[in-house]
């Protein structure tokens, strides 16, 4: 078993707003509120049927079974101005949260979570990146948070 620092989904949400983008709800958090809402929680390695997993600064966590995704979320440490989270299948654009903005100067995590309910072919490869963008179409500017995570849909 291991110990690890969550938030509850039920003491992150009133500090994130609805996001049409993505049908979820996204925002940003600073370090402070963010150490005020961590728990410790124990974990049974046996009991996770998802995956997690952080590239860089930034993070993914698909929680479904096999080729069904329950919720697809994503988050990313620092604070470069205005974001937009990317959610990628196979390479390909598949959604983009609403632009989210830190409220605070400081460190603090970004968060887009609840892209849900859909079922992926066994191989999709789902990659989340964190960029801001102008123009249609829309082009990268030099901000973003360093980082690629990615997790493979496995028929079971």
């Amino acid at each position: 078993m291991d110990i690890i620092y969550t938030i509850p989904e039920d003491k992150l949400a009133p500090y994130l707003s609805e996001d049409e983008d993505t049908g979820g709800k996204a925002g940003w958090l600073s370090m402070d509120e963010l150490n005020s809402l961590a728990e410790p929680t124990t974990v049974k390695r046996a009991e996770l049927k998802s995956h997690s997993g952080c590239n860089k600064d930034v993070c993914i966590d698909v929680v479904g079974k096999s080729t069904h995704v329950d919720s697809w979320s994503t988050s990313a440490f620092g604070n470069v101005g205005c974001l937009y989270a990317w959610f990628y299948t196979d390479g390909k654009i598949y959604k983009r949260s609403k632009h989210i903005c830190p409220e605070h100067a400081g460190p603090g995590v970004y968060y887009s979570l609840g892209l849900a309910n859909k079922s992926f072919s066994d191989g999709t490869k789902l990659c989340n990146k964190w960029f801001d963008t102008v123009g249609t179409p829309p082009k990268p500017t030099g901000k973003r948070l360093p980082g690629n995570p990615c997790a493979e849909i496995i028929k079971k």
